[in-house]
């Protein structure tokens, strides 16, 4: 079995970088999902949208929208049908990709159902499970938690 790293803190920021085609450009904004890893400082920085930033802020706030959209109505699978999920990992980066499961266990055994990161980390904030990450992923494309300033 792959080492993994309970991702302890989770952060959605936006940010605004420069174009760096040519002069004159607009800049870009963008938002990313960061992933800490707990007992160390390396992190993974996943790009989001607008909308998928709102969904994951909603559910690690463990707020309930009237009309569940997605990945509510994934959770709302997931208690509805009683199923056992245990984790979400981050499992590699693969040409320049995360890939990403989602862990159930049924009968004593687990079962990894394949998912891009950002289902992944929803349905697990939604349902309050942990984000691991596997040794891999964090070593192909970690970065380190800049220094905090005194």
């Amino acid at each position: 079995m792959k080492k993994q790293i309970l991702l302890k803190e989770a952060k959605v920021l936006t940010s605004i970088a420069d174009a760096t085609q040519g002069a004159g450009q607009d800049s870009v904004q963008g938002t990313v999902l960061i992933l800490k890893e707990g007992d160390g400082e390396r992190r993974i920085q996943i790009p989001i949208s607008s909308v998928e930033a709102v969904v994951i802020l909603s559910n690690m706030r463990r707020r309930v929208s009237e009309r569940p959209i997605t990945h509510s109505l994934i959770a709302n699978i997931i208690n509805g049908l009683e199923l056992d999920l245990t984790k979400a990992v981050i499992t590699e980066m693969r040409d320049g990709i995360f890939h990403a499961v989602l862990v159930f266990n049924k009968d004593g055994r687990e079962i990894a159902i394949n998912s891009r990161p950002i289902d992944v980390v929803a349905a697990a904030a939604g349902l309050g499970k942990p984000i691991y990450a596997n040794e891999e992923a964090l070593l192909v494309y970690a970065e380190r938690e800049p220094e905090k300033r005194k």
